[in-house]
């Protein structure tokens, strides 16, 4: 698969410096993650298909982990809390959504649908429309990513 730096979705240092500050109270770096961003994939992006299967993949990872939809659409809510910077690929500042009104369903039914897959069970069954629910999910990973670092 052949993904450019332009259709990929990164977790990157600031301009600040590469390394997490110290931090004397002894917690992780990244529970003081002032000097990280994020850059979330814009609706071009998982437009493709390459990119689309490889956010897939890694959402269908993480939800193994909650091993419910429930459970995974509590621990979106964690990403109010998350403060590092999330920004659009063009720069512009990304504002994490209502998920209230993202995802209205209690039960998160719109996830089974998504994460179902073909008959070879490596790919998504079918595309979703809501691209902005995707984007949600698949931010949620990276900050997990973020702090298992």
């Amino acid at each position: 698969m052949n993904l450019d730096n332009r259709s990929v979705s990164v977790a990157v240092p600031s301009p600040e410096g590469g390394k997490p500050p110290n931090n004397p109270n002894g917690e992780s770096a990244l529970s003081a993650a002032d000097n990280r961003r994020l850059i979330v994939m814009a609706d071009w992006q998982l437009s493709k298909t390459p990119i689309y299967n490889l956010v897939w993949c890694r959402i269908l990872q993480e939800y193994k982990i909650f091993g419910s939809r429930r459970e995974f659409l509590k621990a979106l809510d964690s990403l109010h809390d998350f403060t590092v910077d999330i920004f659009w690929p063009d720069g512009s500042v990304f504002t994490v959504p209502d998920l209230i009104k993202l995802f209205p369903d209690d039960d998160h039914r719109w996830l089974s649908d998504y994460l179902e897959t073909d008959s070879s069970g490596l790919s998504p069954l079918r595309k979703v429309y809501r691209k902005d629910r995707v984007r949600i999910h698949y931010l949620y990973c990276q900050v997990a990513d973020l702090k298992d670092a």
